[in-house]
């Protein structure tokens, strides 16, 4: 059976059913082909995705700790803040009574020096007193034993 316009022979019924057969088993088959490939593409990104949530998890439950550390921390640095706060005070009372006993020294080693000052200066009062009064009374005592007969070397001196 030839076909009247083209001159190449006419197809059967049968083989066209056959011919649409193996091109609807074609397209069947790349169909089927491209949704296996599409499965294992989503199989591959479910995977990931699972993977990807358990990191998720896994971070935000150390977010959380990470949270309950910088609470502790934070805790810690304002008792650490108020603590310093007061160690700071007590530092500045005690330099200041530090500063002040030193004053309170050198004021007293000042009167001590000037007290010592007047107390040598007074010494040497008296002593220059004490010197011309022995002077005089060694001067009298001379001449009372040089007016003596002998002079007074012949007697003791203890018996004046």
């Amino acid at each position: 059976m030839w076909s009247r316009l083209s001159k190449k022979p006419r197809r059967s019924t049968a083989w066209r059913r056959r011919r649409c057969a193996a091109e609807l088993n074609d397209q069947l088959r790349r169909d089927r082909d491209a949704a296996v490939a599409e499965n294992e593409a989503l199989r591959c990104l479910t995977e990931e995705d699972a993977r990807l949530q358990e990191d998720n998890n896994r971070l935000q439950r150390r977010v959380e700790e990470l949270r309950r550390s910088w609470r502790r921390y934070r805790r810690r640095t304002t008792l650490c803040a108020g603590l310093a706060g007061e160690y700071q005070s007590l530092k500045e009372h005690v330099a200041d009574i530090e500063i002040s006993a030193h004053r309170r020294t050198e004021e007293f080693r000042a009167k001590a020096m000037e007290r010592l000052a007047q107390c040598i200066a007074q010494q040497r009062v008296w002593c220059r007193q004490r010197r011309s009064t022995y002077l005089t009374m060694n001067a009298a005592l001379s001449q009372q034993l040089r007016a003596r007969p002998g002079g007074g070397r012949q007697r003791g001196l203890h018996r004046l």
